[in-house]
């Protein structure tokens, strides 16, 4: 019980610290302050996690620095590399895509983060967990149990919200798609209707008139005003329920990108610039840009 609850704490002071490295490395780099992370908490699970496996696994080789510094970089990448490919799989989001640095592998890992990686897992090694261990040690028993089961509680709703975040996210894109279908579909009725009612218009009043035996030029001259007359309000009937229905259309779409996103969706969106939906990608791409703009 007592390994577990350190555990607990180890990993909330590593993903607290993973938090404020990752935020502050990105609001240097985006010049303005970044919530950085999957949780909406100050926490970075990942940081979290791989300092437990760092520390559980390679502690052995804390005095062999070359085999740390190697050793560490395999672990994290491979925890990295993982994590963007499950991800990826449940929520069907490419969350940081690495594709443009050099050596990359399927953009989920690069050399250039793994370098930093393994110098970051030094410093924890040799620095930072002598003086966490310590300070978590000057806990009193009770209170470091129940911090565990706090913040071990926190974690798991944290995650429930990020994760029904993101899935309500996914169904939006998923009704801007469908409203986007909807919105050709009409579009290309319009031009079917509107193509079809001048065909058929114009085949009733050729046989009313007997016209068929002159050419298309001769037609024309025939052809009564009456006729032309009601062709084009006709036509102008149809064209305008239709350009209402496609109207409403695109102010649904409007409405669904710009507006109701709320703070959480709005948070995880900033949090990853680079966050890539697998299916809908355009259509995220447009909602990042509304959320930019405001």
């Amino acid at each position: 019980m007592k390994i577990l609850y350190l555990q607990v704490l180890y990993f909330t002071i590593y993903s607290f610290l993973g938090w404020v490295c990752e935020s502050t490395y990105c609001s240097i780099g985006q010049k303005k302050l970044v919530n950085r992370g999957f949780l909406n908490g100050p926490f970075c699970p990942i940081y979290g996690f791989g300092a437990l496996l760092v520390i559980s696994i390679l502690s052995p080789f804390v005095n062999n620095i070359p085999v740390l510094f190697i050793a560490s970089i395999i672990v994290t990448s491979t925890l990295e590399y993982i994590t963007s490919y499950v991800l990826e799989k449940i929520f069907h989001m490419s969350w940081w895509d690495y594709s443009t640095y050099k050596y990359n592998i399927n953009g989920r890992v690069c050399l250039k983060n793994s370098l930093m990686f393994g110098v970051m897992s030094l410093f924890v090694m040799l620095v930072v967990h002598p003086a966490v261990d310590d300070f978590v040690a000057k806990i009193n028993t009770n209170v470091a149990f129940v911090l565990s089961i706090l913040f071990g509680t926190y974690f798991i709703v944290d995650t429930i919200i990020t994760a029904s975040t993101i899935l309500h996210l996914n169904e939006r894109l998923e009704k801007l798609h469908t409203l986007h279908e909807d919105l050709l579909e009409k579009k290309k009725r319009h031009l079917e209707v509107v193509k079809g009612h001048l065909q058929a218009s114009l085949a009733n009043q050729i046989e009313e008139l007997g016209l068929s035996k002159y050419s298309p030029a001769e037609m024309e001259e025939l052809l009564s005003s009456d006729f032309r007359g009601n062709f084009i309000k006709e036509e102008h009937k149809v064209m305008n329920e239709l350009e209402f229905e496609i109207k409403s259309l695109n102010n649904r779409i409007e409405d669904l990108k710009s507006k109701g996103h709320g703070v959480l969706r709005r948070r995880v969106i900033k949090a990853f610039p680079n966050m890539k939906s697998l299916k809908h990608r355009s259509i995220l791409e447009e909602i990042k840009e509304n959320i930019d703009k405001k």
